[in-house]
């Protein structure tokens, strides 16, 4: 019997002519930065309306004033027939007070497969500088916008329906995000916890997340 996937010749796109280029290496940013990477984490989504978030590195000393490698990262949101918005970057004010997003990571920005959302709504963990403790408190998982950042959860917080807990690391990849801004992360978990119980799921909204389910 011939297998289903050789059933039918793979078709090709071939509507080249309407295609947009979106951003290119050596492209001019915010204050005259030069794109020196696209794409740099692989960070890239498109939501229903054909807007697209992507991450993009830009190049030590272009600019004014000058980039330094504690900004030299940063998140754009491209919206078809106006161009490209820087989304957020190192260095940037996170809202709480003394903290920014921060500019020593390597990836500074980390989420998972569906977290770009069709109000432009961007669901990230991020990584926390300034006046944070390592490993206590320096991670968080925020909603990003054009409008604006909202805090959703962040390291060293109670963890939701667990007495004695706290959230710990937020795994990158299990961060999801729908259209009525429900979060969903998998974190594991700190204080009042053994090995056998250190790791759970939470979902919800923005303070008002739940319990889904705890190893």
């Amino acid at each position: 019997r011939t297998p289903p996937w050789k059933l039918e010749a793979p078709t090709r796109l071939a509507a080249t002519a309407g295609l947009t280029m979106v951003a290119r290496k050596g492209d001019l940013g915010p204050t005259g930065v030069t794109l020196s990477n696209v794409l740099g984490n692989f960070i890239s989504q498109m939501n229903l309306n054909g807007q697209i978030v992507f991450d993009v590195n830009y190049a030590l000393g272009s600019g004014s004033p000058a980039t330094t490698a504690t900004e030299d990262r940063a998140m754009w949101i491209y919206f078809p027939g106006i161009g490209n918005v820087e989304l957020c970057r190192e260095g940037d004010a996170t809202g709480i007070p003394g903290v920014v997003f921060r500019g020593t990571s390597a990836t500074p920005f980390n989420t998972g497969s569906c977290t770009f959302n069709s109000t432009g709504t961007f669901l990230a963990k991020v990584d926390l500088s300034g006046a944070v403790t390592t490993g206590v408190d320096d991670a968080a998982i925020f909603m990003l916008s054009t409008g604006g950042h909202t805090l959703a959860a962040r390291r060293g917080d109670a963890a939701p329906g667990i007495a004695g807990a706290t959230l710990n690391v937020f795994n990158n990849t299990s961060i999801q995000l729908n259209d009525n801004h429900e979060i969903a992360f998998q974190s594991s978990l700190s204080g009042a916890v053994t090995t056998a119980n250190d790791s759970a799921v939470f979902a919800g909204f923005v303070g008002n997340l739940q319990l889904v389910i705890r190893e």
